[in-house]
């Protein structure tokens, strides 16, 4: 065994034996030979013996590793892609917590109460259930008024439709100006010319004769206020922050693409994302009091794009 294997306490030594004696006496008669370029030559290969000498005995250490891209803290995960196992699944295997609102999914009209109704074909993007039992649809340029036995009623649209919170009246404009009132236990709507809406329609309408708070549910900048006014939820692309009015939001969820939201409750805002990897829609819960955001079920896309498969008031 030799001197440099039983020196395991220091570093390794650099070699000395008759091959390294040989090669200097042949390098001293190179160098006589050639000269300079001889010398030039020389150096270079020294270098390269070197360099191959050390990374063989770990001289050189190996390049990091590059660091994972990482997710701040504060940023909460995205949505797992789980599948669509079922009409009503909760995403953990237990029994989900049914929205406090109606909502349609994949065609089908689900009341709070756990009833079911079918719809009518259509691109539905918005819905309201007056106080009488009858829906209010809201499709491509459309209102369509569902009556509890079946009978319904188109008329155009232009925007979006206001509505009063207790769920007594809906009103929309109409394409060529006026705007249309459909009050609940009224067999159709009446022409307003006292009064016009606001944009977005969520701010109510002005009128010397309807007081416009009733119909308001989001502020001057169209943020969606609580029920009891104490929230407010500003609504991006693809986040959701919520907070006290007049403060600086306290909740802030990123998520996939944002399509629907509404307020369930003083305290808690149901949201509709679309998941582009998956193709599915997510009904989720923001609790604007301890900050939980829970996942509620998945609705599969469905053939076609322009068919949302969850749709809130």
């Amino acid at each position: 065994m030799s001197e440099e294997q039983l020196d395991l306490g220091g570093p390794p030594r650099r070699p000395n034996g008759p091959l390294t004696r040989l090669a200097a006496r042949l390098a001293g008669r190179l160098t006589a030979r050639l000269g300079r370029r001889g010398t030039a030559l020389l150096i270079a290969v020294a270098l390269l013996a070197a360099g191959g000498w050390a990374v063989a005995h770990g001289a050189l250490d190996d390049p990091p590793a590059t660091p994972r891209r990482s997710t701040a803290a504060s940023t909460p995960p995205s949505p797992s892609s789980t599948p669509y196992v079922g009409s009503l699944e909760e995403l953990d295997g237990g029994t989900p917590a049914a929205p406090g609102l109606p909502y349609i999914r994949n065609g089908i009209l689900h009341d709070v109460d756990g009833r079911q109704r079918a719809l009518p074909d259509g691109r539905w993007h918005d819905l309201a259930r007056l106080t009488d039992g009858r829906v209010v649809l809201v499709g491509d340029g459309s209102v369509t008024v569902v009556g509890t036995r079946g009978p319904r009623s188109t008329y155009p649209i232009e925007g979006d439709l206001a509505r009063r919170r207790d769920g007594t009246a809906v009103a929309w404009r109409t394409p060529d100006g006026p705007v249309m009132e459909l009050e609940a236990d009224d067999p159709g709507p009446a022409r307003t010319t006292d009064g016009r809406l606001l944009s977005p329609a969520c701010r109510g309408w002005e009128s010397s004769t309807e007081p416009r708070e009733p119909w308001r549910s989001c502020d001057e900048d169209g943020d969606l206020v609580s029920p009891d006014g104490r929230y407010v939820a500003e609504v991006y692309p693809r986040r959701v922050r919520i907070g006290l009015r007049h403060a600086s939001p306290v909740l802030d969820v990123r998520i996939g693409r944002v399509l629907d939201v509404a307020w369930e409750s003083d305290g808690a805002l149901l949201v509709v994302s679309y998941d582009a990897t998956t193709r599915e829609s997510r009904l989720s819960r923001m609790d604007a009091v301890d900050g939980a955001f829970d996942d509620l079920f998945l609705a599969g896309g469905g053939k076609d794009p322009g068919r949302a498969a969850l749709v809130l008031p």
